[in-house]
């Protein structure tokens, strides 16, 4: 650890598995205090005990529960925007309301999070976002 991240919030949206999941852990190596979300609290269950994490049942379509937790924030230096959904099969076995589920979470989440998180993100002056979705 080289503490890169010592005295930086970052939230990690789908921390509960994948990518999400492995950035949530570097960082909190890293000495960032984290917010790990994930749609259910059940897959964060581990990190809850790790020094510096705080763990959050977050749906991003759900912009009332986005704009709760971001309202929380009083400084925000990192936003991971992690939460996905991939539908699986052929295209052709892409129902409309399964690829409805993908935009609602892909692209209207992760810009609900993000325009949530702003003025956080502003008052740290020097934010960083990275969107994965």
């Amino acid at each position: 650890m080289t503490g890169r991240l010592a005295d930086k919030t970052a939230l990690v949206t789908g921390a509960g598995r994948g990518i999400g999941r492995a950035i949530a852990l570097a960082y909190q190596r890293e000495g960032a205090r984290v917010l790990a979300s994930s749609r259910s609290l059940a897959p964060l269950e581990d990190l809850a005990d790790l020094a510096g994490v705080s763990v959050h049942e977050l749906d991003i379509t759900d912009r009332a529960a986005v704009e709760a937790l971001a309202g929380s924030l009083d400084r925000l230096e990192v936003l991971v925007n992690a939460a996905g959904h991939v539908a699986q099969g052929a295209l052709g076995e892409c129902t409309p309301e399964e690829f409805e589920r993908c935009v609602d979470i892909n692209l209207r989440g992760t810009y609900t999070v993000l325009r949530a998180c702003l003025p956080a993100l502003i008052a740290a002056r020097g934010a960083a976002v990275v969107n994965i979705a």
